[in-house]
């Protein structure tokens, strides 16, 4: 921190030196303690306020001034001068502090390294008060363009990129800790747009290039739109590089939205009350938490497709809804008797049930002709299930036919 102060002493012009003298500075450490040095080192006399001449004295130097008991005093203030028609095209810097140096330590481990500090201060008062904003170190902005000028990139704070040399694990442009102790402990803040691979942020928070996040994303609402992909939200697995969810519309202003799921098991459910209501895996496999009450219709398979998927719609019998509506022949009906009812083993369940075969049930229909799918369900063109709701209309024809013939009976004896 010595030599810093010296390499400041030896860039400030001593007239600029001299203002000091508001609030005159004691020379506590030098090289040696005679004043006559002293006065050599800063071109001043203590405690002069004007006509500071005189040069640069070698060696470290710690300036220790006197406390005061009143006023807004500051250890040390350098009013810049306003300048004119400096040279055209050569940069003017009011304050260089070059350290640009090697400097050698003997053989050994050393955990820590800074060449330049600002140790923070504690600030008190006499009796209770707020201070509402304390800061070590403040800069008032970026640089304002005066009369002719035109600033592209106004900065307040700029640290560029400079090639590391000898052996450099990791390099960080700067590094940010929280705090502790505070009952709000924040790394930082930052008011306006931030941009991260950008220099031009468009949102809060812009970045440009590729984001990982491990942990929990706790946000009213987090959307972002990607007009090139049409993506508009994509989450990585951390450590992998699969799809986790990916909302993409396929194209178009009117084209719809789509949910992409990776390959595997269940991945994406609706939930309610952290309860799943419903459930897609990658197989095209839809549960729902309840299908249907006692009381409600069922569903039944609709030949409409979107997208080239199928639909489910709700099972109807109203005569609006059907075409080419004729009564069952009686010789149609009678084929369910030749319908063979058995029981079996469910093989996921392993639950017994009794029923009809639909492989059976279809071939004991082959003499109907065009009729034979009345008894039977199909599935994109290939033989899937029995028809119920048909033989149980056929079952009805033959009861009506029977009891026809029993009542004739009855009325000729």
């Amino acid at each position: 921190m010595k030599r810093l102060i010296l390499l400041a002493l030896l860039l400030w012009p001593a007239a600029a030196l001299a203002q000091v003298a508001a609030r005159p500075l004691a020379v506590s450490t030098l090289t040696t303690t005679d004043t006559t040095a002293a006065s050599a080192l800063i071109g001043c006399a203590v405690g002069t306020t004007t006509g500071c001449t005189g040069g640069i004295a070698a060696g470290p130097v710690v300036l220790t001034p006197a406390g005061s008991t009143s006023g807004s005093p500051s250890l040390f203030s350098l009013t810049g001068p306003a300048d004119t028609t400096l040279a055209a095209g050569t940069e003017a810097t009011d304050v260089l502090f070059n350290i640009s140096r090697v400097v050698q330590f003997s053989t050994g481990a050393l955990a820590l390294q800074r060449a330049y500090r600002i140790t923070s201060p504690t600030y008190a008062f006499a009796g209770a008060s707020i201070l509402t904003t304390a800061a070590t170190l403040n800069i008032a902005g970026a640089p304002s363009a005066g009369t002719n000028a035109t600033i592209t990139n106004a900065i307040g704070l700029r640290m560029p990129t400079i090639v590391l040399g000898g052996t450099v694990t990791n390099g960080y442009g700067i590094t940010i800790e929280a705090p502790s102790g505070a009952s709000n402990n924040y790394a930082a803040a930052f008011t306006g747009a931030v941009g991260i691979g950008t220099t031009a942020p468009g949102k809060t928070l812009d970045v440009i290039g590729t984001m990982r996040v491990t942990g929990t994303i706790d946000a009213t609402f987090v959307a972002s739109y990607n007009a090139a992909t049409s993506v508009l939200a994509y989450f990585e697995q951390s450590g992998t590089s699969h799809l986790l969810v990916n909302f993409q519309r396929t194209g178009g202003t009117t084209s719809t939205w789509q949910i992409q799921l990776p390959s595997g098991s269940t991945v994406f459910s609706l939930l309610n009350a952290s309860v799943a209501q419903a459930t897609w895996d990658t197989s095209g496999h839809y549960g729902v938490k309840t299908l249907a009450s006692a009381t409600s219709n069922t569903l039944c398979y609709d030949t409409t497709t979107i997208s080239g998927l199928d639909t489910l719609t709700t099972c109807s019998s109203l005569r609006r809804l059907k075409d080419a509506i004729t009564p069952m022949s009686l010789d149609t009906a009678r084929t369910v008797l030749q319908f063979q009812p058995v029981t079996f083993l469910d093989k996921t369940s392993r639950e017994l049930h009794a029923g009809l075969i639909a492989d059976d049930v279809y071939a004991a229909a082959a003499g109907l002709g065009d009729n034979r799918n009345a008894f039977s369900t199909f599935y994109r063109g290939e033989l899937n299930g029995i028809h119920y709701d048909g033989v149980t209309a056929a079952l009805l024809k033959v009861v009506q036919d029977q009891e026809a013939r029993i009542r004739k009976l009855e009325d000729k004896q």
